[in-house]
């Protein structure tokens, strides 16, 4: 028997709003902005979790297989592949992953700047006509992921305005713009090369 997934893993929901509806080839996809640094499980394992869509059931609509994805750029970043949907679902649904209360959060991670979810503990005593819940995990915050870290004593701590002026002075009036464009040209040239790319495919299709 595994303890995490027996006592507590059917009593955790992980709730994220549907944030874009993609639809290509064929193939619908619900783009939340939650992502597998909230829950590895399904694109870690193939682990299977039910999906449910606040306000959305088989009552209300037709079904229709779907895929549900999460924002980071890795291609495992998903918590459903084929899954019957109902098919109205929208941008601004809340979509339901539940057994989440195993293995998700204590399995999270800061991959990209992700930043955890807050915890809420749904009281026992709770009616749908009156939920009692508390806070019990606040969310992550960007100066919370510093909070940590140290500044080298033999490295000068500079802040983004004299960054500019230094830049600036040393370069004969080059602007902190121009530099990184200047150091950073190759990777400008791939997105304009993806880009370029994209937009000739999608013209392929249409024609």
């Amino acid at each position: 028997m595994e303890c995490g997934r027996c006592v507590t893993g059917p009593y955790g929901w992980l709730v994220a709003q549907c944030d874009v509806v993609k639809k290509s080839f064929g193939n619908t996809y619900f783009g939340l902005d939650a992502c597998m640094a909230n829950l590895m499980r399904p694109g870690m394992y193939d682990s299977y979790h039910h999906i449910t869509v606040a306000g959305r059931t088989a009552e209300t609509g037709d079904l229709a297989r779907s895929n549900v994805v999460g924002t980071l750029c890795e291609n495992n970043d998903w918590f459903a592949k084929d899954r019957m949907l109902p098919k109205d679902c929208d941008v601004g649904d809340l979509f339901v992953i539940h057994d989440t209360g195993a293995h998700s959060h204590s399995m999270g991670f800061q991959y990209n700047g992700k930043l955890r979810a807050p915890e809420i503990l749904l009281r026992s005593s709770s009616t749908p006509e009156k939920p009692v819940y508390n806070l019990i995990r606040t969310r992550e915050t960007i100066k919370g992921l510093y909070d940590n870290t140290l500044q080298l004593p033999d490295v000068k701590e500079y802040s983004a305005a004299s960054l500019q002026y230094t830049s600036a002075q040393n370069r004969g009036g080059i602007s902190v713009a121009d530099s990184f464009l200047r150091s950073y040209w190759g990777v400008a040239a791939i997105i304009a090369a993806s880009v370029a790319i994209n937009v000739a495919v999608g013209y392929k299709r249409k024609n």
